[in-house]
């Protein structure tokens, strides 16, 4: 195929639907948001891999994608539980890129504790139980980064809102685009901002550092990143 893909994950509110805005300034980025074709692509590739005609994941996840114009180059994907194949994404789709969006894992906490997710995700009502789970994800895709250093780019949300122009021009050499101005300014999806419209004052940093009103709620959670260090 010639069109690449890019995985943006983390945890819920930590930063990736910014992110997919601001690459979305790029007109050869198709936004996919969030979607089932990368689990559905995984099993029925460990279904059949050891039969001679199968395809390789690649080719199976992006058959999804036929009817897209071929001014396309990539195909941005934000499901968050994608994160989960970070280690088969990196091995079996060796174009493909991961963008792993973070932040304090106070303030993602108090985010995701705040939010009405519904019920994808159980840990979400347990202010321990969110600890537990961000800094294991953190762990392993530390190891991850280790494995495969030239597919994995860390995003740190908090960095990227106090100071846009340098983390986003970074993240841009590091996709090896070309940068223009257009990615200070995206236009960003109603479930980040509240409101709609184009303007780079959305890119803010108001939600850094909100943890600190809540630290008797975030008090398991405080102990344990503690005791992690």
């Amino acid at each position: 195929s010639d069109k690449d893909c890019i995985f943006i994950v983390g945890l819920p509110r930590s930063g990736k639907t910014l992110v997919e805005s601001i690459l979305s300034c790029n007109q050869k980025l198709f936004t996919a948001g969030e979607n089932i074709f990368l689990s559905q692509a995984i099993n029925e590739y460990m279904k059949n891999y050891d039969k001679k005609n199968t395809k390789n994941l690649e080719e199976l996840f992006l058959r999804n994608f036929v009817y897209l114009e071929e001014k396309i180059s990539f195909i941005c994907s934000t499901t968050p539980s994608n994160f989960i194949y970070t280690g088969l994404i990196s091995k079996l789709m060796p174009n493909s890129k991961i963008i792993y969006c973070y932040r304090n894992i106070l303030d993602n906490i108090i985010e995701i504790y705040s939010s009405n997710l519904q019920n994808k995700y159980t840990f979400k009502t347990c202010i321990e139980e969110s600890a537990k789970f961000a800094l294991q994800l953190n762990k392993q895709m530390k190891i991850y980064k280790q494995l495969f250093p030239e597919s994995i780019y860390f995003l740190n949300y908090d960095s990227l809102v106090i100071n846009p122009k340098d983390e986003i021009l970074s993240l841009i050499n590091w996709l090896k685009w070309n940068y223009n101005n257009d990615y200070l300014s995206p236009k960003l999806d109603f479930s980040t901002t509240g409101q709609y419209g184009n303007d780079r004052d959305f890119i803010n940093s108001t939600k850094v550092g909100r943890w600190k009103k809540y630290q008797i709620l975030l008090k398991p959670a405080i102990e344990l990143i503690t005791k992690d260090k």
